[in-house]
C-alpha cells in the first residue's frame, strides 16, 4: 500500500468521525425497520473447516447468528454496487479519507454487520478471529451504536487490542490482520460498517 496512514501502528482509532447528525441519521437508516438485512449464509464469520481449525488455536470464539447487508462486493477481483443504500456507504468513506487527509482511496468491500444480543454469551469469548481477504488493504470498522461487543485485534495467537464500540468511532488497521468481533451481551443489538479500502 502505497500511504501507510497508521504510520507504524498497529491500529488508528477516530472518535467523532462525523457529526452528530450524520451519525444519528446512519443508525436511524440501518434501524429502520424497512432496511433489508440477510441472515449469514453459515452462521459463522467464516467458513466451517476454517472455523474449525481456529477453535484449535482461539480458546474463546464463540459464534451467533448475525445479519449483513452488502453496500460493495468483491467476489472475484472487480468492486461492484450491491445495494441501493450504497451512497450512505460512500459519504461515510468519504468522510473517513477527509479526516485522514487523503484525497482519494478506493473501496473494495463494504458491508453492514448487525448482531442481536447473545445472552448465552460467555464473557471474554468473541468471533472467528479472520482476515476479510489476502489484497493488500486497510479495514475500516465503524460503530454504528453504542453498546458492548467489543473488536479484538490480535497478531497471530496473541491478543493485541480491543475496541469498545461507541458512536462515531472508527478502527483502522491493515487488512491483513487478523481481527474478531463479538456480540453484545447487555446491549440490543450491534452494529458496524466494515471497510475494506485502499489509499
Amino acid at each position: 500500500m502505497s500511504n501507510d496512514i497508521l504510520q507504524g501502528k498497529t491500529h488508528l482509532i477516530i472518535d467523532d468521525l462525523i457529526p452528530s447528525s450524520f451519525a444519528n441519521q446512519i443508525q436511524t437508516d440501518l434501524t429502520n425497520p424497512f432496511f433489508p438485512w440477510y441472515l449469514s449464509r453459515t452462521l459463522l464469520t467464516v467458513k466451517s473447516d476454517e472455523f474449525e481449525k481456529a477453535k484449535q488455536d482461539y480458546a474463546n470464539i464463540q459464534e451467533y447468528l448475525a445479519f449483513i447487508h452488502v453496500f460493495f462486493s468483491n467476489d472475484d477481483g472487480n468492486t461492484v454496487r450491491n445495494s441501493g443504500t450504497a451512497q450512505l456507504a460512500e459519504d461515510l468513506f468519504r468522510a473517513i479519507l477527509a479526516k485522514l487527509d487523503l484525497n482519494t482511496g478506493e473501496i473494495l468491500r463494504c458491508k453492514a454487520n448487525f448482531q442481536t444480543q447473545h445472552r448465552s454469551k460467555i464473557n471474554g469469548t468473541y468471533n472467528t478471529p479472520h482476515v476479510d481477504n489476502e489484497t493488500p488493504h486497510y479495514t475500516g470498522i465503524y460503530y454504528v451504536n453504542d453498546c458492548d461487543g467489543d473488536t479484538f485485534l490480535f497478531d497471530g495467537k496473541k491478543e493485541i487490542a480491543k475496541i469498545s464500540p461507541k458512536q462515531g468511532r472508527i478502527v483502522i488497521f491493515d487488512g491483513a490482520t487478523l481481527h474478531a468481533g463479538s456480540h453484545p451481551y447487555l446491549s440490543d443489538f450491534r452494529m458496524v460498517i466494515n471497510f475494506n479500502f485502499r489509499v
